[in-house]
């Protein structure tokens, strides 16, 4: 897995309020694997006809994400030891590209996964 943001902003104050903008990337990045099947139910169409080696990986998942974030922030101090906060966040362009593989396939016969 890996990520990583970085934004930039700018706040404005007075005395009990403040606004702030703010504007960023976003990455994130995740591969994961599984590996070897085990039935522990009474399922026989799962891992049939027998359990699947550990060593053999069944699933592979691998994501990406990018995003733009675009948005603002509000504090309003009301009173000492109170403050009501705000912040929105907009995103005009996220991409997603992620892939789910299954290495094992149940036959259409339903005998077992396909090696």
């Amino acid at each position: 897995m890996a990520y990583g943001a970085i934004d930039f902003g700018w706040a404005w104050r007075t005395g009990n309020f403040r606004l702030s903008f703010f504007g960023g990337y976003f990455y994130y990045s995740d591969n994961l694997s599984a590996f070897g099947c085990v039935q522990t139910a009474g399922n026989p169409f799962i891992c049939a006809p027998g359990d699947v080696d550990p060593s053999t990986q069944v699933i592979g998942q691998d994501s990406q994400l990018h995003a733009v974030r675009l948005g603002f922030g509000t504090e309003w101090r009301f009173a000492q030891s109170w403050r009501l906060t705000t912040d929105v966040a907009w995103l005009p362009y996220l991409h997603i590209n992620a892939r789910d593989t299954h290495l094992l396939r149940v036959g259409v016969d339903l005998s077992g996964p396909i090696r």
